[in-house]
């Protein structure tokens, strides 16, 4: 168990609090004592494909959206505290309440030590790849982490620390298997088709998704670096074209963060995102204004928000 603010958190950390519950750590900036985190599994009777010595899981997350997000906490009885920086309901969990912290790091230790075998071939291969690379570090999330997967259901998911070269690592994982998904459609607070297939590979016939994080939550965003500076996100809608030059290393790791040429930054609470902004150009963007006018923010609760390339006749 660890004491308020004394635990800090890097994005994809698995978290199990006192009811076994489990959660991910999600990687932007958070008061003293809170980390901000995705729950997902709890412990349940049922003959579910989750388990951990003996104690059985059930997913409580459907869907990766604000709004499967605050439906899951909802179904874990969890409350969803009021951050004025944020201008939301964060899904917090207070520090004191950690039983047990997976960093992903260790988390791909743990594997590489006591398997489970099926994974191993895949990721021998992957860290062939990656450890050529000018990274600071790769780990584990999800249900290999927190030693609960399950062959039939469990996708290998890989969080890659600060990657210096954001290109060869889209050249590497290009290189890595193929497509297991082209692009996602979605509706609701993010509008609109995302090309997911750079990140979302099959490896070995295993489904293997990627991400990529700065090792200290924010800094690699300069609106969300700081989290008593945050760039409060409004509930004031904007519709916009901007020029994003290309090749932001920002827009490619968590959260995904570019400056335009018109001095404006575009942060996104959805990564999948991240290849729009990294690859830059023309974009038409719905967005959230932040309240120094200076962010637009997409995938925040309470708007429709998206970005878009414009028509050409």
């Amino acid at each position: 168990m660890y004491k308020a603010g004394n635990l800090s958190h890097v994005h994809g950390a698995m978290i199990f609090d006192r009811l076994s519950r489990i959660h991910q750590a999600v990687g932007v900036p958070s008061p003293p004592g809170l980390i901000p985190a995705i729950p997902k599994y709890e412990p349940c009777m049922e003959d579910a494909p989750w388990s951990r010595a003996g104690l059985r899981f059930c997913r409580t997350l459907e869907h990766y959206t604000p709004t499967g997000v605050e439906d899951s906490a909802r179904r874990l009885g969890l409350d969803m505290r009021f951050d004025g920086l944020y201008n939301v309901h964060m899904p917090y969990v207070p520090s004191e309440n950690v039983t047990l912290y997976i960093h992903p790091a260790e988390a791909l230790d743990q594997v590489y030590r006591q398997g489970p075998y099926w994974t191993l071939k895949t990721l021998h291969k992957i860290a062939r790849a990656l450890e050529r690379l000018p990274l600071r570090g790769f780990g584990l999330t999800g249900s290999l982490a927190t030693q609960t997967s399950n062959p039939a259901y469990s996708d290998i998911d890989i969080v890659v620390f600060e990657a210096l070269d954001p290109y060869t690592l889209l050249e590497t994982l290009e290189k890595l298997g193929r497509p297991e998904l082209d692009t996602i459609e979605y509706r609701g607070p993010l509008q609109g088709s995302y090309r997911v297939g750079w990140r979302r590979r099959l490896v070995e016939g295993r489904r293997v998704t990627f991400v990529a994080a700065p090792l200290e939550p924010g800094s690699t965003c300069k609106p969300l670096s700081t989290y008593w500076a945050i760039d409060t996100p409004t509930l004031n809608a904007v519709e916009t074209t901007l020029h994003i030059p290309p090749g932001q290393p920002s827009a490619l790791h968590y959260p995904p963060c570019a400056r335009s040429q018109e001095g404006l930054w575009v942060v996104s609470f959805e990564y999948n995102v991240a290849l729009e902004l990294f690859e830059g150009g023309e974009i038409r963007v719905s967005a959230a204004a932040g309240s120094s006018g200076r962010t637009l923010y997409i995938g925040v609760r309470g708007l429709e928000t998206k970005l878009e390339r414009p028509k050409r006749s």
